[in-house]
């Protein structure tokens, strides 16, 4: 059941951060109760994807994998819940061909099914083809620009779910933050995301919204609420920056999570990875937008006490002062 808040908050953020190179462990914790970090990082974005992906086989375990472009966000905003719904991760690759890193990891787990993410302009045919010759089964998901791939997503989302009414998150479009911090409580809970113009709502999201597809209604994000309240929503969650709405969010969802999934406020990439890895670790992911994280956060993370976090990104994404400074907060 979704406890979301009626007033308008702003507040700092927490620090969840994603990464990206081959995944390492770090600073094992001075006692049994002590909190400690893990970062998962790759050489580049489509790297940190697939470390994401080889170092979790215990939640990411189907024969599924939803494919993305490594160079946009837009199409792969909503993604999150249907990947946690299917418990599969979500892979980057070039829009022109297929990556050979990812096709190696496709073959080697015996993928059956790909779920391409985006009309053919976002993952070309040469992606497509190589799939299909590695004998994959392929299917896409697409509408004609990134508001009607994301309800083309929660329309599959809902599909698999068992077609009964989900909650709705709103989140704002054009920019990343928020509609991945609203990814992971999605699928966490079994919700979809749909994406707002900014301030406002598309004609084919706002109806999407107002159907029956639909349950509870929630704005995440400053402009996301806007968006949802402009239909008469009043449930909204969000904080004065990406980073603050983050730490709203796992304030209200997140009591006392025993992980926390943390990556780079300032990107996207690992993110896209990250979220569905939050959700199915039933873990808030935190937004950090520079080389501390805010009082705000530490404040959370006081009182939340995760004992693992989760980083995502090399130090260049997300330096190791907030490793330090997050494990030492969560005590």
């Amino acid at each position: 059941m979704f406890h979301v808040e009626r007033a308008h908050t702003r507040a700092a953020m927490a620090v969840v951060a994603v990464a990206t190179c081959a995944a390492t462990s770090v600073a094992a914790p001075p006692s049994a109760s002590a909190a400690s970090s893990i970062r998962i990082a790759g050489a580049d974005r489509i790297a940190t994807s697939l470390a994401i992906y080889e170092q979790n086989p215990d939640v990411f375990g189907s024969e599924t994998v939803l494919l993305s472009r490594a160079d946009q966000f837009p199409d792969a905003l909503a993604a999150a819940p249907l990947a946690a719904a299917m418990k599969a991760p979500v892979l980057l690759t070039s829009p022109r061909g297929l990556d050979v890193r990812v096709l190696e990891s496709i073959t080697r787990h015996q993928v059956q099914r790909v779920v391409l993410v985006g009309g053919k302009t976002a993952i070309g045919p040469a992606v497509e083809a190589a799939l299909t010759a590695a004998r994959v089964q392929v299917t896409r998901i697409e509408g004609r620009d990134r508001f009607a791939t994301a309800e083309a997503a929660a329309a599959r989302t809902s599909q698999v779910l068992g077609g009964r009414p989900v909650a709705a998150f709103v989140a704002d479009g054009l920019t990343p933050q928020d509609a991945l911090v609203a990814g992971a409580i999605a699928g966490r809970d079994g919700g979809v995301v749909l994406l707002s113009a900014g301030p406002r709502l598309t004609a084919g999201t706002k109806a999407y919204l107002q159907s029956q597809a639909v349950g509870t209604r929630v704005g995440i994000g400053e402009k996301g609420a806007r968006a949802a309240n402009s239909i008469g929503l009043a449930q909204s969650v969000y904080g004065a920056t990406p980073e603050s709405t983050s730490i709203e969010v796992a304030k209200f969802w997140h009591k006392g999570p025993v992980n926390a999934v943390v990556t780079g406020a300032s990107g996207w990439a690992d993110g896209l990875a990250g979220a569905p890895l939050a959700a199915l670790r039933r873990a808030p992911l935190i937004l950090v937008g520079g080389r501390h994280p805010t009082a705000r956060t530490l404040a959370y993370m006081r009182t939340a006490h995760p004992r693992t976090f989760t980083v995502l990104g090399g130090e260049r994404a997300l330096p190791a002062s907030v490793d330090r400074d997050l494990t030492r907060a969560a005590g």
